[in-house]
C-alpha cells in the first residue's frame, strides 16, 4: 500500500523525533516498540468495549452496516510505572477472527499484539493515515491540557488478506522526546 498518508500541513516529518516516526509509520507492533523504549513490560487498560453492529459501511474495515465488530477503548500504558503511553481505537470484525482469539479481547486486559502472537495468527499492517489533533477528551489521561496537541494513526491489521481490526492510536506530541531504555527485555515473553 506504500506509505502511510500523512495529512498535509497538520504533521510534518521534520517536527518529529525519530522514535515518534517510527511509532506513527511503523507497521510491526507498536507494543513490542514501547517495551524497548520504556525498558518494562507494557499492559492494555480497557476503558470500555462493545459487541455490536456495524451502523454504517466501513471502508477501512471492508464491512457493510450490520456486521457484528467489537468496538473497544484502551491505553497502553507501563506495568511498572502506570505511565499511559497510547490511547488506542479497536474495531474488531468480529466474524473473520478465530473463537478463541475473540474471546479473548472480550475477557482479559491482553494488549492485541501479544493476542495475535499467543494465537498465532498471521497477519500484517498497513498504516492508514497520520494526523496532528487536540488532546479534547483523552487529555486527563495523559495530563494535558483539551487544546494541547496528539498525534495519531489509523492502521489496519489483515489476515488472509482481510481487514480484521482498524486500529486508531493517539499519544501527546510532547511524549517520546527523551532517549530510549538502555536495555532491552527478553522477545516472546
Amino acid at each position: 500500500m506504500g506509505p502511510p498518508a500523512w495529512s498535509p500541513g497538520t504533521v510534518l516529518a521534520h517536527e518529529l523525533t525519530p522514535f515518534q516516526q517510527v511509532l506513527l509509520g511503523t507497521d510491526g507492533t507498536v507494543l513490542h516498540l514501547l517495551e524497548v523504549y520504556t525498558g518494562e513490560p507494557i499492559e492494555a487498560v480497557k476503558l470500555g468495549q462493545e459487541l455490536t453492529e456495524a451502523p454504517e459501511d466501513d471502508t477501512d474495515a471492508q464491512v457493510a452496516a450490520g456486521t457484528p465488530v467489537l468496538r473497544r477503548k484502551v491505553l497502553l500504558r507501563g506495568a511498572h510505572t502506570g505511565r499511559h503511553l497510547i490511547h488506542a481505537e479497536v474495531v474488531v470484525v468480529a466474524g473473520r477472527l478465530p473463537a478463541g482469539l475473540l474471546d479473548a479481547l472480550l475477557t482479559t486486559e491482553v494488549p492485541i499484539g501479544a493476542l495475535l502472537r499467543r494465537h498465532e495468527l498471521e497477519s500484517r499492517r498497513e498504516v492508514l493515515r497520520v494526523w496532528r489533533e487536540p488532546a479534547g477528551s483523552r487529555a486527563s489521561y495523559f495530563t494535558l491540557d483539551p487544546g494541547d496537541p496528539m498525534l495519531a494513526r489509523t492502521y489496519v491489521i489483515l489476515a488472509r488478506r482481510r481487514p480484521i481490526m482498524v486500529i486508531s492510536e493517539r499519544f501527546p506530541a510532547g511524549a517520546f522526546h527523551t532517549l530510549p531504555a538502555t536495555s532491552i527485555p527478553a522477545v516472546g515473553g
